[in-house]
């Protein structure tokens, strides 16, 4: 089976129709795929706010030195596509009360981020290094 990938010589729209319903379902797969493991992820940050002693959203927002309804969202798995922004996990860095486990989860959240577990193109990964380092 070939791989079907759309060029500007040939955008998507072009290619027959079984081999793009296959690419479009192979699209939305790996959307859902990323989606999953951004909560994941998400969730075993909450696990170690709560095994940490952060049982509710007003001290995980606290600890995490986020506003309750950032917390919330983030938390709650509702936040954007894109993931966490930098400027979150600076804000979350920057917490004394922190606890370890968070904080090697977030580490391992950049880690995979900057190789493209999220999906994220290899522009998109500079950036978000980038906005780190700021």
């Amino acid at each position: 089976m070939s791989m079907v990938t759309s060029t500007p010589l040939q955008p998507l729209a072009m290619i027959e129709e079984p081999e793009r319903k296959l690419h479009l379902e192979r699209t939305k797969s790996s959307l859902a795929d990323v989606k999953t493991r951004h909560r994941s992820k998400i969730q075993e940050l909450q696990y170690a706010l709560v095994d940490a002693g952060y049982d509710n959203l007003e001290s995980q927002a606290e600890v995490l030195r986020l506003p309750r309804s950032t917390a919330w969202s983030i938390l709650n798995a509702s936040h954007k596509g894109s993931g966490l922004s930098a400027a979150s996990i600076t804000h979350m860095f920057a917490s004394p009360k922190l606890p370890t486990p968070a904080r090697a989860i977030l580490l391992e959240y950049i880690e995979e981020k900057v190789s493209g577990v999220y999906g994220s193109n290899e522009r998109q990964q500079r950036r978000f290094l980038q906005a780190l380092g700021d």
